[in-house]
């Protein structure tokens, strides 16, 4: 959620500093509260996530508190990179989609034809680095890696899979920018959790195991639902009026 509101924050400034857009009022306070929402809906998770640890069973509770100042430190320092991870991450990802936007619209670029680019760059330059450093830095054991595709056929029929399904979502994606603008892009895609949330409740409670899915808690569940009804509050104001962007 924090990449998501940050990439949504981040996009609006690049499309008014790098496209030297007029980004109106009213969209402006939309994207506010849809940053707003976002945040609720995080905080809600962290305390939810917070609230199930603390509510585990204490089993040694002697060695545990031993170890309690280096694991803390150690947590601390984990948050510490993947917070400049995220926001390194979030930047990336915007000069991405405001640079689609440009070839796109700016030079009338093939869509399909910029996916696909970017989709051969990434398979290159990731496999470049994956058969390299891949076992030096502990990024992944690729014997280990083999052995399990070898070993279970069900991890490569997801191998096979995965890719046409990020192809999918590749081709929903650029024709959004295509069409409308890497901004309304990341506005509309923080409605995501909305249908990951919903299908992890149903999974939860239509399925047979409780070991997937999300269970309902109250009241941390409540805020997230106020968190997606501030989110969508915030897409109606993004759209409420007419004014064109120059």
């Amino acid at each position: 959620m924090l990449i998501s509101g940050l990439e949504l924050t981040l996009s609006v400034v690049a499309a008014r500093v790098i496209r030297k857009r007029m980004v109106s009022r009213s969209r402006w306070v939309g994207v506010v509260i849809v940053a707003v929402g976002v945040v609720v809906i995080e905080r809600a998770n962290n305390w939810k996530h917070q609230q199930q640890v603390e509510e585990q069973p204490d089993d040694g509770v002697e060695a545990s508190s031993i170890n309690e100042d280096d694991n803390s430190s150690s947590n601390a320092q984990n948050v510490t990179v993947g917070v400049i991870l995220i926001i390194l991450q979030s930047i990336l990802s915007v000069l991405q989609d405001i640079g689609e936007e440009i070839f796109m619209q700016a030079t009338t670029f093939p869509a399909m034809m910029m996916l696909g680019m970017e989709g051969l760059y990434g398979f290159v330059i990731g496999l470049i680095i994956y058969a390299t450093i891949g076992n030096k830095f502990g990024i992944e054991d690729i014997d280990d890696t083999i052995s399990m595709l070898m070993n279970n056929a069900t991890l490569r029929w997801w191998l096979l899979g995965l890719p046409f399904l990020f192809l999918l979502t590749g081709i929903f994606n650029i024709k959004a920018t295509e069409v409308t603008s890497a901004m309304t892009r990341n506005v509309w895609k923080n409605l995501r959790t909305v249908l990951v949330w919903s299908i992890a409740l149903c999974i939860f409670y239509l399925g047979n195991n409780s070991k997937y899915g999300e269970a309902w808690h109250n009241p941390d569940s409540f805020f997230i639902l106020l968190g997606f009804s501030v989110m969508t509050s915030g897409i109606v104001v993004y759209y409420w009026y007419k004014s064109q962007e120059q």
